[in-house]
């Protein structure tokens, strides 16, 4: 690789960069961001979907038991005689306890070989059924688990085992979730290099090749993003027809998920109209995007109604929200002070603390992978500076949702004597975190340089995400060191 193309212009066409410009003799071409995504997250997912312990992903058990929920149509969880969950088959519940034993947050607790081995010889037994409670997975809707039960619903037919059926749902997780995710590059007209970075983060490299929710969440809302950019920043002259539709879309299946990421669509309202028609057409497109963030947030309320509960000892939403509206001023204060406060864990979580944030990739490589996602971002060209609707609309979105889901876990996880906020990690703010870093624009005389270093900065950074993440793993769970 002999550089990169570059074009830093106020020109819109200029925009449509393509990637790393590879040049044999007098023949040039281009490697495209989603096609080495594709390649390199594949693999390296499949990979980690055995390599890591089953369960060893933060609620993974919880996570398994809403997925086979799902699987058998269950959409709206069951209200148990002291939780929220569903009658599942007693065995879900035995390989995991067998599996995951005392491991998670005991650091130097290994995985129990011969325990997994011997689950995969627990069969399903669907009849006999218990009481399984999961009241954090629960409150989420049946777009974020789609993957997982796709899978688990396959294996079901098949006669897959109990454990093994957590696999079927982990492999279809992945999979759709990096076609998702390709998908969502290959639409971006800036800063694909970037997210392809982003997508090949530890964290996000091992929820991924799990059954967490996280996976589908990042890449829907990636897709939103793409979808809002298209039109300004190629330039277009014309009225798109089916960009409203495509984003409502979208964002009900987010809104169906994990409702407050149906937000990101929002970033839409910085499209000029007459991209999308006129006025008219640009406030139709605008209430119908908002009737797709709100009325399946709306519909899944209802459906919950008397079925959810705190996942913690102590927290008590009642009386978080009776203080949100007795003391708003102290508590917008308090919450916008204790995110600020947080920001540096959340950051080095949202690189690369795995496990049940008990296995820490080492912080020369969180900081090398850290600065290198800014670098390249950095490096590639951003929004025309016609463009500022967009740059601040997508910083208020990163700021908002960041902000909201603090309010959140303040509300269901914190208990109301505590002084701080709980139950927030930093994977959580990762589907925000592009929102971010495109609105954010180098000047040239430090764009161009970095730009003839981008290729060694992603093939640096593949290498050290891939080994960091498969190493600690193997730290983590299988070396008494």
């Amino acid at each position: 690789m002999e550089g990169t193309s570059f074009a830093y212009t106020r020109t819109a066409s200029r925009y449509r960069e393509t990637g790393l410009a590879l040049t044999v003799g007098r023949r040039s071409s281009s490697v495209k961001p989603e096609i080495v995504f594709a390649c390199v997250a594949l693999p390296i997912g499949v990979l980690l979907v055995g390599l890591t312990p089953p369960f060893e992903v933060p609620d993974e058990p919880n996570h398994f038991y809403r997925a086979y929920q799902l699987s058998e149509g269950g959409v709206v969880p069951e209200r148990l005689s002291d939780s929220v969950g569903g009658m599942l088959p007693r065995s879900l519940q035995q390989v995991a306890d067998a599996v995951i034993g005392s491991v998670p947050f005991n650091p130097d607790e290994k995985q129990n070989l011969e325990a997994w081995r011997l689950a995969f010889d627990v069969p399903l037994r669907p009849e006999d059924r218990a009481e399984t409670p999961f009241p954090n997975t629960a409150l989420s809707g049946p777009t974020a688990y789609a993957p997982q039960a796709l899978g688990i619903a396959l294996g079901r037919l098949s006669g897959a085992s109990a454990l093994a059926l957590s696999y079927w749902g982990r492999v279809f997780n992945l999979v759709i979730c990096v076609a998702l995710t390709t998908l969502a590059i290959r639409l971006l007209p800036i800063r694909r290099w970037t997210c392809v970075l982003l997508g090949l983060l530890p964290l996000t490299l091992f929820v991924r090749s799990s059954l967490s929710s996280d996976g589908p969440t990042m890449a829907l809302a990636m897709i939103a993003l793409a979808i809002c950019l298209r039109p300004t920043a190629l330039g277009s002259d014309r009225a798109d027809e089916q960009l409203p539709w495509s984003l409502v879309a979208t964002t009900a299946l987010m809104a169906l998920g994990k409702p407050p990421y149906g937000a990101v669509s929002f970033l839409a309202l910085a499209t000029p109209p007459r991209l999308l028609g006129g006025m008219r057409r640009y406030l139709l497109a605008t209430a119908a995007v908002g009737a797709a963030f709100v009325i399946p947030q709306l519909a899944w309320l209802l459906a919950l109604r008397g079925k959810a509960a705190t996942a913690i000892a102590g927290a008590d939403p009642s009386a978080q929200l009776t203080y949100l509206g007795d003391h708003p001023i102290d508590a917008a204060v308090f919450l916008i002070g204790d995110l600020v406060g947080s920001a540096p864990v959340l950051a080095r979580q949202a690189v690369g603390i795995l496990g049940w944030l008990d296995a820490a990739v080492p912080i020369g490589a969180v900081v090398f992978l850290g600065s290198t996602v800014v670098l390249v971002a950095m490096s590639e060209p951003g929004l025309p500076s016609s463009c500022f609707r967009f740059r601040w609309l997508a910083i208020l979105v990163f700021c908002a949702g960041s902000l909201a889901l603090h309010t959140m876990n303040y509300i269901w996880w914190t208990p109301p004597a505590l002084d701080r906020v709980d139950g927030i990690q930093g994977r959580h703010l990762l589907p925000f975190v592009p929102f971010l870093l495109v609105s954010l624009t180098a000047p040239w005389w430090i764009a161009r340089p970095l730009s003839r270093f981008r290729p060694v900065l992603i093939i640096a950074f593949v290498v050290v995400s891939a080994t960091a993440t498969a190493l600690t793993i193997v730290r983590r769970y299988y070396l008494d060191i």
